[in-house]
């Protein structure tokens, strides 16, 4: 396993444990918050740090084209979840991240069973979602003014819903293309 790999899977590792830390402090017990404040610094650096290696390095792979977008997609679910239930992150703010998501893992789904297609994409609008998903949990966790993280729930909202409708764009020019190619003959003729 290279060290990107290596760090994708310490992320998702480290979801559950910085859910914990979130959870027992949320429910009163405040030195936990210094916990889940270092576990999400490790994370979010962890997520930068495992792509710009990949490519630099020249280990980009299969398994990280998977590990790296479902931790993060792991990452993003179970904070917006909890931020939500203790309202600190709007409920409609959570309902689109999550709705999004589960959506777009599911397009990725069918993409492995029509077209045997394992290898995750994500677009530049889907990085700046997943960005700016980040950066409204690390706004709520780290407690910066309100005006400012309301803004930020709002252009994360919009960008999440852009991202989404980028997707099924790109899935329906892919159904398109591949329907096409199917109906040609090798010499290309219909």
């Amino acid at each position: 396993m290279n060290l990107p790999n290596f760090l994708s899977m310490t992320r998702l590792l480290l979801v559950p444990c910085f859910f914990l830390a979130m959870y027992y402090f949320l429910k009163g017990h405040i030195l936990t918050l210094t916990w889940a404040q270092a576990i999400l610094v490790v994370i979010v650096a962890s997520d930068f740090l495992d792509g710009w290696l990949a490519r630099r390095r020249g280990e980009v792979t299969a398994l990280g084209s998977i590990l790296d977008p479902l931790a993060d997609k792991l990452f993003v679910t179970a904070s917006f979840i909890l931020l939500s239930v203790f309202d600190r992150i709007p409920a409609w703010l959570t309902i689109l991240v999550v709705t999004k998501d589960i959506l777009v893992s599911i397009g990725w789904c069918v993409q492995v069973i029509l077209y045997n297609q394992v290898e995750v994409n994500p677009s530049l609008l889907g990085k700046i979602a997943t960005g700016l998903q980040f950066a409204t949990v690390l706004a709520v966790i780290f407690g910066l003014p309100a005006i400012p993280s309301g803004g930020l729930q709002y252009l994360t909202g919009l960008i999440t819903v852009s991202a989404l409708l980028h997707y099924v764009y790109l899935a329906l020019q892919h159904t398109n293309g591949s329907a096409g190619e199917s109906t040609q003959n090798p010499n290309g003729e219909i």
